[in-house]
C-alpha cells in the first residue's frame, strides 16, 4: 500500500482532526453518485478502499483493521440477506456517521444520495438498515424523514409515507436556512402521497371535524383525548390542524404557556388549504388583543386614581412656564 499520508494528502505531522477532515473531503469526492459509468464507480470504490485503509492506519496507531476490511459498495443488487452487516461494511459507511461530518453537514447530501440510489435500484432492505442506523443516533432530521417517505412509497406503505413526509416538512421548516432542503420537492411529494392514500386524508379530516364539534359542545377533555390518541398513535403527523385544536382547547382551559408553544409549532407545519393557518393567525391576534385590553384598562384606572395628584402639579408647571415667557417678553 502507498504511504497513508500521501493517500489522504496530509503532512506527516498532521493531527487526527486534520486527518479526519481530509478523509471526509475525499469520501465526498469519491462518492459513487459523482460518476456516471460503472467503470468509474468501480474505480471510485477501489480508491475508497485505499482511503479507508490509510485513514484506519493513521487513526488507530498502525492497526489496519475495521474500515480497511469493508466489503464492496456495488454488491449484488438482488441479494438482501445480512443487509445490516453489508450496509455497515459499505466503504462510505464511516463518513456518514462521523460526528464532525454530521455537525458540519447537517443536511448530509452524500448520505441521502446513497439512500435514494439504494431505493432506486430496489435495494430496499439496505436503505432501511442504513436509515435505522441513523435513527439509533438520534439524527431524525428533515432529510432522514424524506428518505423514509421515499422508502415507504417504494414498499407501498403509503400511511407511513404520509407520516414521514409531513415530519420532513416540519423539521425542514424548523432548520436554519443554511441547512434547509428544497421545500418545493417536499411539497410535491406530499401532494403525490396524498393521492396515493386518499382514505388517510379523509380519515384525518373526519377526526378533526369530530374534535371541532366536541370543542363547540365544550367537551374539552374528550376532544383532547382524541388528539392525544392521534399524536401518540402509529398514524401521527405533525399537523397544523392538530396544533390549532390543542391551542384552542388549552386557551379555553387558560393554559397560556401551552397555547403559545402550540401556536408556534403550528407555523412549522404544512397546510395545503391555508384554512388552519388562517385560524392559527386569528387565534394569535385574539390573544394579542386580550393582552392589550387589560393594559389599557390598567392605564386608565391609574390615570383616574392619581388625577387629584398630577393635575394640580401640571397646572402649576403650566402657570410657571407662562409667567417666565411673560417676563421675557417684558424685558425684551
Amino acid at each position: 500500500m502507498r504511504d497513508p499520508y500521501s493517500v489522504l494528502g496530509v503532512s506527516r505531522g498532521a493531527d487526527k482532526k486534520t486527518i479526519r477532515r481530509a478523509y471526509i473531503a475525499l469520501a465526498k469526492k469519491f462518492h459513487p453518485d459523482q460518476f456516471s459509468s460503472e467503470k468509474e464507480r468501480r474505480d471510485a470504490e477501489e480508491k475508497m478502499k485505499e482511503i479507508n485503509a490509510a485513514y484506519d492506519i493513521l487513526t488507530s496507531d498502525g492497526s489496519a483493521a475495521g474500515t480497511a476490511s469493508y466489503s464492496s459498495y456495488s454488491s449484488d443488487k438482488n441479494t438482501n440477506e445480512n443487509t445490516g452487516e453489508r450496509v455497515k461494511h459499505n466503504p462510505y459507511y464511516a463518513v456518514y456517521n462521523d460526528p464532525e461530518f454530521v455537525s458540519h453537514y447537517h443536511v448530509n447530501e452524500a448520505f441521502y444520495a446513497n439512500i435514494e440510489d439504494l431505493i432506486g435500484s430496489g435495494r430496499l432492505n439496505e436503505a432501511q438498515a442504513a436509515l435505522n442506523q441513523r435513527k439509533n443516533q438520534n439524527t431524525s432530521i428533515a432529510g432522514d424523514y424524506l428518505c423514509m417517505a421515499l422508502l415507504s412509497i417504494a414498499m407501498k406503505k403509503y400511511n407511513e409515507a404520509y407520516n414521514h413526509i409531513y415530519r420532513a416538512y416540519y423539521w425542514n421548516a424548523r432548520a436554519d436556512e443554511k441547512h434547509r432542503l428544497d421545500e418545493k420537492r417536499i411539497v410535491e411529494l406530499i401532494n403525490r402521497i396524498q393521492k396515493l392514500c386518499p382514505e388517510r386524508v379523509a380519515e384525518d379530516a373526519k377526526m378533526f371535524l369530530e374534535v371541532e364539534m366536541l370543542i363547540n359542545d365544550k367537551e374539552y377533555d374528550r376532544a383532547m383525548e382524541i388528539l392525544l390518541d392521534f399524536i401518540n398513535g402509529k398514524n401521527s403527523t405533525a399537523s397544523c390542524a392538530f396544533y390549532y385544536y390543542t391551542s384552542l382547547i388549552c386557551s379555553k382551559r387558560k393554559q397560556d404557556a401551552v397555547v403559545e408553544q402550540n401556536l408556534e409549532l403550528a407555523g412549522y407545519c404544512y397546510e395545503p388549504t391555508g384554512i388552519y393557518m388562517k385560524r392559527v393567525n386569528e387565534l394569535k391576534q385574539k390573544r394579542a388583543d386580550k393582552k392589550i385590553t387589560p393594559l389599557a384598562i390598567l392605564s386608565l384606572v391609574l390615570l383616574i386614581v392619581f388625577l387629584p395628584i398630577w393635575l394640580p402639579i401640571l397646572l402649576i408647571y403650566l402657570i410657571y412656564r407662562g409667567i417666565r415667557k411673560f417676563v421675557r417678553f417684558l424685558r425684551s
